[in-house]
């Protein structure tokens, strides 16, 4: 299928300090794409 990727990607991130625990929003972009709507990543320090 065209523009389809497959595939395993591993991707670092860094979360500042000053970031409250909890249910963190995030969007990445990838040549014009992006993650699905509504992708969050959890913060317990």
């Amino acid at each position: 299928m065209p523009g389809s990727i497959s595939g395993l990607y591993q991707i670092n991130i860094r979360i500042p300090v000053s970031t409250a625990d909890g249910e963190i929003p995030v969007v990445l972009r990838i040549g014009g794409q992006a993650t699905q709507p509504n992708a969050t990543l959890t913060v317990k320090r």
